[in-house]
């Protein structure tokens, strides 16, 4: 299993999460406001229209799919800025679906 982790511009992320949903990965979260630094120096979430804002996102697929979709979002980061992270999980629980 591999982790698939997203730091990009709040901008950006419609782009990305369009190629999650062509590589049908049905499950993922989305952080917004995410402060840190960077190569770009220090990104605050104080912006007034929010357009320069950071978001983390992050997937679990297997490592086929992880690497199809990391190929596919690089063109994404090259151009607004960010950072793709791809590692080895183990997921210890998972949340179960209800039946009805």
């Amino acid at each position: 299993m591999k982790k698939l982790e997203i730091v990009t511009n709040k901008s950006s992320i419609e782009r990305i999460m369009e190629i999650l949903n062509k590589a049908q990965i049905s499950g993922y979260s989305l952080f917004e406001h995410v402060k840190g630094m960077g190569e770009r120096g220090l990104m605050m979430d104080d912006e007034l229209t929010g357009a320069f804002e950071n978001v983390y996102l992050f997937t679990l697929c297997d490592e086929q799919k992880a690497m199809e979709i990391a190929e596919k979002i690089m063109p994404v980061i090259e151009k607004y800025g960010g950072l793709c992270i791809l590692s080895d999980v183990s997921v210890i629980k998972k949340a179960e679906k209800k039946s009805s």
